[in-house]
């Protein structure tokens, strides 16, 4: 165990393989021994994540109907909804193990915004999550946004995850749907991970000139493992912060 818990947050696009890649890692650190909270935001189990999907299923409408700021609150509070679990599973020596998490709010509501009204609303976002546990290491999968297209494009045609569809009988969510939105989150993403030191950069691809190949999902977690391994034998995680 732990002298303190981890907090341990995949985050990415969508169709990067999140949930894949942390059913992985959560596998591989139980079998080392640690005891894993694993946890996917939103959750479906809290009203206001259900409340969300069904935002996401277009049930409000087109997504401008609604303000961001109205989106990004229940984002958060379902998020806060577990803030006295995870401040005890962390207190415990727990690993605390999620498919998006804060990061999350900033990369896809932030990113409905621009210029300084961009800056002062994710000022804002993170104040508003200041008071929650902040993650130590945040895993990014990072995937240029032709390729994630494709993949999204196979993620409907298998119906992976796709129960909150069902009764609009859509096959993507209106953030799915919005292919520039896509591009804006990754860049978002990749502005985060150049200016914090948390992020764990996971390139998906393998590039050879004009030749883009997607990396086998065994290789991608072998990288993932060496630098989580890595950072918790350096005890460079040992330390979480409320903010």
């Amino acid at each position: 165990m732990l002298e303190q818990g981890l907090l341990i947050v995949v985050e990415g696009a969508d169709g990067t393989g999140k949930s894949t890649q942390a059913n992985l890692l959560q596998e591989r650190l139980q079998k080392n021994g640690f005891q894993v909270i694993r946890g996917k935001h939103p959750n479906k189990e809290t009203p206001f994540g259900q409340i969300v999907y069904r935002y996401l299923a277009g049930e409000f409408g087109p997504i401008n109907t609604l303000p961001v700021e109205l989106i990004f609150e229940l984002y958060s509070l379902d998020r806060y909804s577990f803030k006295l679990e995870y401040e005890q599973a962390l207190k415990d020596g727990k690993i605390i193990l999620l498919d998006r998490y804060i990061e999350s709010g900033i990369a896809y509501q932030g990113s409905l915004f621009q210029g300084k009204d961009k800056e002062r609303f994710i000022q804002w976002m993170k104040e508003v999550e200041s008071r929650m546990p902040q993650a130590n290491a945040i895993i990014f999968l990072d995937l240029p946004s032709q390729v994630n297209e494709k993949l999204l494009k196979k993620k409907d045609e298998k119906g992976e995850d796709r129960e909150y569809l069902k009764k609009s009988g859509k096959k993507k969510d209106i953030q799915e749907e919005q292919t520039d939105l896509q591009e804006k989150v990754r860049q978002s993403y990749l502005k985060m991970a150049s200016e914090e030191q948390r992020f764990i950069m996971i390139d998906c691809v393998k590039k050879n000139f004009n030749d883009i190949k997607i990396r086998s999902i065994e290789e991608i977690h072998r990288e993932i493992w060496e630098k989580i391994e890595g950072l918790i034998n350096q005890q460079k995680l040992l330390k979480w912060k409320t903010v």
